[in-house]
C-alpha cells in the first residue's frame, strides 16, 4: 500500500503525525515528523497517491511533537512543530569554526539545537517560518507542549483539573477544563 500511494516519507521513523489540509484543496494531507531525521509532508494528489513536500526550507526534522491550528485566524491551517532546544548546544555551535563545513551542512547541524517552530500557512502548500518571539521555542524537551499550543492556536484556553498533576495548560481531552477565549 505504501508504494502504491507514494506515502513512504523516505521510510522515516515517524514519532508523531497530523492530518490536515496543507494546501487548501480540502483533501487530507499528512505531516509525519521524525525524531532522528527529516520530517515529511505528504500532500494528497486526489488520485489515492501523495507527493512529498517540505514545511521547513532548511531541514525540518529531529522533531518531538506536532499540532495544527489557525493561530492567526486567516482560514489556513498553521503548523507548530516541537523540536528539542539546547542552550548548551547553541553556545557550542556559536564558537565552532565553520570554515571546515559546507554551509548547508552546518545549517542543518544548527537545526538540531534551535527549538520548536511555528509555521504560518500561506494556503497554497507553502509555509512561512514565524519569528521565535511569536511562540515559545526554547522549551527543552517539548513533547507535552503541543496540546497546549493546539488549544491556544484555535482560540481556546484550558485550565488543568486540580487532580490532573499537570502544571501547564491541559488538553481538551479530559484532563482539564477548556473554554473559548473572548
Amino acid at each position: 500500500m505504501t508504494e502504491q500511494t507514494a506515502a513512504s516519507g523516505h521510510g522515516i521513523s515517524c514519532f508523531a503525525a497530523v492530518w490536515f489540509d496543507a494546501n487548501g484543496d480540502r483533501r487530507p494531507d499528512v505531516l509525519a515528523i521524525n525524531e532522528f531525521g527529516r520530517n515529511a509532508l505528504l500532500v494528497n494528489r486526489g488520485d489515492n497517491t501523495f507527493a512529498e513536500s517540505d514545511v521547513d526550507p532548511v531541514f525540518g526534522g529531529l522533531s518531538m511533537g506536532v499540532t495544527t491550528g489557525d493561530f492567526d485566524n486567516d482560514g489556513h491551517t498553521d503548523v507548530y512543530i516541537a523540536n528539542m532546544y539546547s542552550k548548551a548546544g547553541n553556545r557550542i555551535l556559536a564558537n565552532v569554526d565553520t570554515t571546515g563545513y559546507p554551509p548547508e551542512l552546518f545549517r542543518k547541524i544548527v537545526e538540531a539545537t534551535v527549538g520548536s517552530k511555528l509555521y504560518r500557512s500561506r494556503g497554497d502548500g507553502t509555509f512561512e517560518l514565524m519569528p521565535p518571539d511569536v511562540i515559545p521555542y526554547d522549551v527543552g524537551w517539548p513533547t507535552d507542549r503541543t496540546s497546549a499550543i493546539s488549544t491556544e492556536m484555535v482560540g481556546w484556553t484550558c485550565t488543568p483539573r486540580p487532580d490532573s498533576g499537570r502544571s501547564s495548560a491541559a488538553s481538551p481531552m479530559g484532563d482539564g477544563v477548556c473554554g473559548r477565549l473572548s
